[in-house]
């Protein structure tokens, strides 16, 4: 095995962020393997039963991927001259084929802030106790490392997109995911939802457990994860307050709001989680950018209201406002910044009676609530990271 230079480290991370022609899970997982062990300019004279043993496949996914890469110009493969006691033929990477693939030049295979979890997770296919993790869902599990970022957070891949990115069925996606979710590689998932009223077409998110043991790196920083009772979240409020006004104005502690039935009833099931996870990552920013201004009692922050209209000026100006306006917000801008503010504000009040808290400046992401178990339904998850990484040391 070879030392991954930049090179390697920027290949590596161009096959995962890139879909290559027509490769099934096992030519993508075989080329990357290959590619991580023995670089992009070595000549590799090996069985394919040694070359399988290497990259952590069966003797069949290694043929069958050899093949793959062949017919596709990212695999040279030429013959030894059948010399007894010598393997058949040797293998080498197509580097200017790789580059033009991978576009390399346009920034693709830079090296990912995860790509040290991803080293590790990929080579831990060899080991015995890894069994347990195929190497398809290996695959699946480092394309959304090398997208995440530092706190794990997975935004803009559908499932087209990882069937892409992987080689992976899509109908055998959902099932590797909730897999993934049951092992604790992914806390917790976000369904995406397809331009229903509230929301134009977005894409699931995914947070991943950047503190499993088997993504965990020496140096950090990782996640520091608070609970607390919460009985109410923001977005469920929001709905049950639509369900008691109908069509009239919703009436929230902070105020009234004419919305046109934005929030109907019947919309609820699918909108409620994407609305949680927006006033959370609304939250989330006023807590990592402004938390001296809320500890002030500080209530209205001009770059919150401008980034809730951008998030949903799909609806009109009529609803969220006019950017030439500013001083006129709309009804839903004005609505999802009370509720954020109100948000963080309450989340606020833990962290400070959180001693290990005390001091220093950190980045905070709410984690949406947890579908997997009913005993953390009344409970929030805060990720937490030194802005500062020393402080974790």
């Amino acid at each position: 095995m070879v030392d991954l230079d930049k090179t390697g480290f920027c290949m590596v991370n161009g096959l995962l962020r890139r879909r290559i022609g027509k490769c099934s899970v096992g030519a993508k997982f075989f080329l990357i393997r290959f590619v991580q062990i023995y670089g992009t300019g070595m000549e590799v004279a090996l069985s394919v039963k040694v070359l399988a043993q290497e990259v952590g496949v069966t003797d069949r996914v290694a043929s069958d991927a050899i093949q793959q890469l062949v017919a596709l110009g990212l695999l040279s493969q030429e013959s030894t001259g059948g010399k007894p006691g010598r393997p058949s033929s040797s293998y080498m990477c197509v580097m200017e084929t790789l580059a033009v693939k991978l576009k390399l030049g346009e920034g693709v295979g830079q090296k990912s802030m995860h790509s040290d979890s991803i080293n590790q997770l990929l080579h831990g296919v060899r080991h015995r106790e890894s069994e347990r993790l195929h190497y398809a869902n290996r695959l699946l599990l480092a394309v959304l490392l090398v997208h995440a970022d530092e706190f794990g957070a997975v935004r803009e891949l559908g499932l087209r997109d990882l069937s892409d990115l992987t080689g992976l069925k899509k109908a055998v996606l959902h099932q590797r995911l909730v897999k993934l979710q049951d092992q604790c590689f992914i806390r917790v998932t976000v369904p995406g939802v397809t331009g229903r009223a509230l929301f134009k077409l977005t894409k699931s998110l995914y947070i991943l457990n950047l503190g499993h043991p088997m993504l965990q790196v020496q140096f950090g920083p990782y996640p520091l994860v608070l609970r607390n009772a919460r009985n109410t979240y923001p977005a469920r409020s929001i709905f049950v307050a639509a369900r008691i006004s109908k069509n009239g104005p919703l009436n929230l502690g902070h105020g009234s709001y004419v919305l046109g039935g934005l929030f109907e009833a019947q919309n609820s099931a699918r909108l409620v989680p994407m609305l949680q996870s927006t006033i959370d990552g609304y939250a989330s920013f006023l807590l990592s950018k402004h938390f001296d201004a809320l500890a002030q009692n500080i209530s209205e922050f001009n770059e919150l209201l401008e980034r809730i209209r951008l998030d949903f000026e799909h609806l009109g100006e009529k609803i969220v406002g006019s950017s030439s306006d500013q001083n006129n917000p709309g009804n839903l801008t004005l609505l999802l910044h009370a509720e954020a503010v109100t948000w963080a504000k309450q989340i606020m009040t833990a962290i400070k009676e959180t001693p290990h808290l005390c001091g220093g400046t950190f980045k905070y992401m709410l984690l949406p609530p947890s579908q997997r178990f009913s005993a953390e339904a009344g409970c929030w998850a805060l990720l937490v990271i030194p802005a500062e990484t020393s402080l974790l040391r």
